[in-house]
């Protein structure tokens, strides 16, 4: 797998300590991956290279992607991407893996905590998108309710379709 270059398109703090990131993959008009996929961003830190695996938040679209982190403040990474301003970079491999959709697609219960809603979001994009007939069920869990992360989102797409819940 090719290392790519990822730029910084924008980030927003979604929650305390927990921010939205929009990347662009360089040099390609197009970034395919199937929601629920993750990439993987590798820095050289102290001397030593350090890779992390960060789930895609969001749908295809165009050569952009979306990411959804918490601040680990003793981590060695997120501190990093945390510090990143817009037109910044990072090596990226990816995407990888196989929590995706299922076709033919079946009724389904998704179960997250925190960020662990980030490829679950691009999952139920996607449904969304393609005008799925599946029962989607979202169980979120959180310790405060600043934590619903995407609230408005979910809410509007339980709003707009009866699959989804």
């Amino acid at each position: 797998m090719q290392t790519q270059n990822a730029t910084l398109v924008e980030t927003r703090e979604i929650a305390p300590e927990i921010r939205h990131f929009v990347f662009a993959v360089e040099g390609a008009p197009t970034f395919a991956f199937k929601p629920g996929q993750f990439v993987s961003f590798t820095e050289t830190m102290d001397g030593k290279q350090i890779t992390r695996a960060y789930s895609i938040a969001s749908i295809p679209n165009g050569n952009r992607f979306e990411l959804c982190l918490n601040l680990v403040k003793d981590g060695r990474f997120s501190p990093h991407l945390f510090q990143m301003k817009a037109g910044d970079r990072v090596a990226m491999k990816g995407p990888v893996g196989t929590f995706t959709l299922r076709r033919p697609e079946q009724d389904a219960l998704f179960i997250a905590t925190g960020t662990g809603i980030a490829p679950i979001r691009g999952i139920l994009q996607e449904a969304a998108q393609l005008g799925s007939t599946a029962q989607r069920t979202l169980l979120f869990g959180v310790r405060h309710e600043h934590g619903l992360l995407y609230r408005e989102e979910f809410e509007a797409m339980a709003g707009g379709s009866e699959q989804f819940r």
